[in-house]
């Protein structure tokens, strides 16, 4: 059985928890985790408790956030005052400076880095483990071949891979939501709104005492992936379900601890309760391939090799701006495959450069208008030849 890392949100959740083969156990305390969903305040007794049933090989508080020296005091004699250092045995932390802090200040306590961003070449990876890192978590933006020659090329690397759970795709100091609405700013709002340019995709928001964060349309969802997944090896998998259900933490638990032997019918299944107690697309993000936002679309769009180009820019009753990839033809009739899903049918006559002179040849990568516009296109459509 795979080893797995989670979230956990309250101490009820240990009954069930103990059935798998844990790596890491991470929880969010209110005085240092900024991403915390719920304010539940764990009592020693039950990080305790948690640990004793669930038995993981590190028990791990969060410490997730960009900090300024006057939060770090607080948190370090809170720490202290709680004897949270004699309770966990693993601090999980995403600013690289804190693995510096924390090795000084707590200097038996493991340091796992979670960086969600950057660390893309085998150099800053090593400077991780260099500032005492005993485990890093792969970011989101890391594609499975990468990953296999940071395998290759670092000596037996302590590395983890986030395969499920809400991406976060913004943070800033700021509170905008308590702001807005005029709320108690210690308080967490977490609000879903649509994108009115880009139908169906719903963004989730979370307003909390550290700040205001931002979660992709999509929660990343690697199970379909499997083969590749399981060939990557033996390191942790990480699951992710915070600000979701339980059923959706027992779900995904269930699944990628079977996941070796889950035959496609199962995998298939337990991604569609996924989505149905998400309500959320469930997508494998950069992991097949870096490719900026295209895995949000259906599955029956058109595969990147039938693309022959996109659509830059889209004003209403104005000008389009698109893009080829390849040679085309002046008069060409081409399909957009808009966001949505919906589709609309256009004849390349009337181009023109960015100047606005005359195009009778196109060439790739070579931007250019269409200045009468073309209704029901949408901006990040993706053009292919028409059938």
């Amino acid at each position: 059985m795979t080893m797995l890392s989670t979230y956990v949100t309250h101490p009820n959740h240990a009954h069930w928890l103990k059935s798998y083969d844990i790596h890491t156990l991470i929880i969010d305390c209110p005085f240092c985790s900024v991403r915390s969903h719920d304010r539940y305040d764990w009592g020693n007794d039950e990080i305790e408790d948690v640990q004793d049933k669930c038995r993981p090989l590190f028990m791990a508080l969060n410490l997730d956030g960009l900090y300024s020296s006057h939060e770090l005091q607080v948190i370090e004699s809170t720490i202290r005052a709680r004897a949270l250092d004699k309770v966990f045995n693993a601090f999980r932390v995403q600013d690289p400076g804190m693995m510096v802090w924390a090795r000084a200040k707590f200097p038996d306590i493991a340091i796992q880095f979670n960086p969600e961003t950057g660390f893309q070449n085998t150099a800053a990876i090593s400077s991780a483990f260099t500032r005492g890192a005993a485990i890093m978590t792969l970011n989101h933006e890391t594609p499975c071949s990468t990953i296999q020659r940071f395998q290759d090329a670092l000596p037996q690397p302590a590395l983890e891979l986030f395969v499920q759970g809400p991406i976060c795709i913004q943070y800033s100091r700021r509170r905008f939501l308590s702001d807005l609405y005029q709320f108690d700013p210690n308080l967490p709002i977490r609000l879903t709104a649509e994108d009115p340019e880009l139908p169906h995709r719903t963004f989730t928001f979370l307003n909390t005492a550290f700040g205001h964060f931002m979660f992709a349309q999509f929660h990343r969802c690697l199970a379909r992936s499997k083969k590749k997944v399981i060939a990557l090896g033996s390191m942790p998998w990480l699951i992710d379900a915070r600000g979701v259900s339980e059923d959706y933490a027992k779900v995904a638990i269930n699944l990628y601890a079977n996941l070796a032997t889950a035959d496609d019918a199962t995998i298939d299944d337990g991604v569609r309760q996924l989505e149905a107690l998400s309500n959320v697309p469930q997508k494998p993000g950069f992991f097949l391939s870096n490719q900026t936002d295209v895995d949000w679309r259906d599955h029956d769009v058109p595969k990147q090799n039938d693309k022959i180009g996109r659509v830059l820019s889209v004003k209403k009753d104005d000008a389009l701006l698109i893009e080829f990839f390849v040679e085309i033809d002046k008069g060409t009739v081409v399909t957009c495959w808009n966001p949505d899903g919906t589709t609309r049918e256009f004849v390349l006559d009337d181009c023109v450069d960015l100047d606005g002179g005359s195009v009778e040849r196109i060439s790739p990568f070579v931007p250019l208008m269409l200045p009468k516009g073309v209704t029901g296109i949408q901006s990040s459509g993706n053009l292919v030849r028409c059938a």
